[in-house]
């Protein structure tokens, strides 16, 4: 029985920590594998890397060219480039390597090239996506629910019958269910390219009830590392060859949250007295596009943003913006409007996830103001960061500070949250939980000088409703098999 060893794409483990100690490494890449002599596009994706388009190239050895004019960067971690293998590479594993100026992001054994005469051999290729949900795959339409796997089989010379499995794992709920194509045909040297609709049969592990569970109950497969293999097996010598390919799904696909500064149309206009301001927002991706607009008399949101932008930038790699001083100048008594989007990678491709809309009003005369009614030059909120359950009760302090850091007592200070349905909180700084899971902020004020701290809420809402489908329809959706 001859046994090809199964390929893990590993992917590493996203922390909390500040960027510049995140080392830059590749985590995927699609296909995993080609034969001599073939020209193929592939899709990289990175982790903590800051791809750029016309200044990032690849390099797959010696023997792989890489179109530099086809690099197509996408953001900031995906990227899609078109390789030619030589006629005389040299079979065999071989790293890649994504350079960005001084960065050099690795992917250790990530691409096989190999010959397929004489032997039997598969591969599987997933398109690496950020998200995978329900909603992304029609249930009153399965059929046409877009392609995130492909199995590829190459035969030597001798006609066979094989059975295909194409199986699914999560590292955190285990086995989730195999999908059967149990007999093939497939004569000698042919190659056979096999999408969702190619697999009739399907069944769920008992094990995974949990899962199934936690996607009912949210709508989105759990945030976690997905593992697809498959294996192909000769029905009657028993011969075996598997590949295996990992895909991490983050389910990041909220919407950036703006902070500060400014407020909802729907709340009354903020004023600010900083011709610089610090714009801030929670988000949950590695890059955003920045862009604000003056406000005309009477403008809703809607109209305000189809402006020409004041300023805009793009690809920011953090979840802050100063206003920068070569920017245009905010006008005294000007009301602006701002906003932040972002983009992520699902299996209907490239998806723009905008923020609300804030506004606020600059005003010079505040800066006098401020220097005689308030002292306070800025804030500490403390804790910075803390996790909370549903319900859970926590009272955060602020300390009020004036312009030589010395700290001012008995200020009044307002409280608020964003978004508003994560929770409340009162005068004091008591907060109550919601009981809807994500990450907002808790916003001290004290006369248009404010500071916040980040607040995680990490349970699950119940599942509290009535739905039809069983298990195996689930498992259905996982693997993109018709109805």
């Amino acid at each position: 029985m001859k046994i090809i060893k199964l390929r893990f794409l590993l992917m590493p483990i996203t922390l909390f920590i500040t960027e510049s100690l995140i080392a830059q490494t590749l985590s995927s890449v699609v296909p995993t594998s080609t034969t001599i002599g073939q020209t193929i596009d592939i899709i990289i994706r990175g982790n903590g890397t800051h791809f750029q388009q016309g200044l990032t190239t690849l390099d797959l050895g010696n023997d792989i060219i890489c179109h530099p004019t086809k690099v197509q960067v996408q953001n900031a971690q995906l990227l899609t480039a078109s390789i030619t293998v030589n006629a005389n590479a040299v079979t065999g594993s071989r790293d890649i390597r994504v350079i960005t100026k001084n960065e050099i992001a690795t992917l250790l054994n990530g691409f096989e090239v190999y010959n397929v005469s004489g032997i039997l051999h598969t591969t599987l290729e997933v398109l690496p996506v950020q998200t995978l949900s329900l909603g992304d795959l029609d249930p009153s339409n399965l059929a046409n629910a877009p392609f995130y796997f492909w199995v590829n089989v190459y035969n030597d010379n001798v006609r066979r019958n094989v059975k295909i499995e194409l199986s699914l794992k999560s590292d955190k709920y285990g086995p989730l269910g195999i999908a059967l194509a149990p007999s093939i045909s497939i004569n000698a040297n042919q190659f056979l390219r096999l999408n969702k609709n190619d697999f009739p049969k399907y069944k769920n592990s008992p094990s995974a009830t949990s899962f199934y569970k936690q996607v009912l109950a949210t709508g989105a497969f759990p945030a976690d590392n997905y593992t697809y293999s498959v294996k192909v097996t000769d029905l009657k010598s028993g011969e075996t060859v598997s590949d295996s390919n990992m895909t991490t799904i983050t389910n990041t696909k909220n919407n950036p949250e703006l902070i500060l500064p400014g407020a909802l149309y729907s709340e009354p206009v903020q004023t600010i007295a900083v011709s610089q301001p610090l714009f801030q927002w929670f988000g949950q991706q590695n890059h955003y596009d920045f862009n604000l607009y003056m406000v005309l008399p009477g403008q809703t949101a809607e109209e305000a943003v189809r402006n020409i932008p004041v300023f805009k930038t793009s690809n920011i790699q953090n979840n802050s913006l100063l206003y920068p001083n070569y920017a245009e100048k905010l006008i005294d008594g000007q009301t602006y409007a701002w906003q932040i989007n972002t983009t992520i990678s699902s299996v209907k491709g490239n998806q723009t996830l905008p923020s609300e809309v804030f506004r606020f009003i600059y005003s010079k005369s505040l800066v006098n103001q401020n220097s005689v009614t308030n002292p306070t030059t800025s804030i500490k909120v403390e804790p910075q960061q803390i996790t909370l359950t549903s319900g859970q009760q926590f009272k955060f302090i602020a300390s009020a500070y004036d312009v030589n850091g010395l700290p001012i007592n008995n200020v009044p200070i307002t409280w608020s949250v964003t978004p508003k349905d994560k929770a409340t909180i009162d005068n004091n700084g008591l907060l109550i939980a919601g009981n809807i899971s994500g990450t907002f902020a808790v916003i001290a004020n004290i006369g248009g000088v404010s500071d916040y701290a980040t607040v995680i809420i990490n349970d699950f809402p119940a599942a509290t409703f009535q739905n039809p489908w069983n298990k195996g329809y689930i498992l259905k959706q996982l693997f993109g098999l018709p109805k």
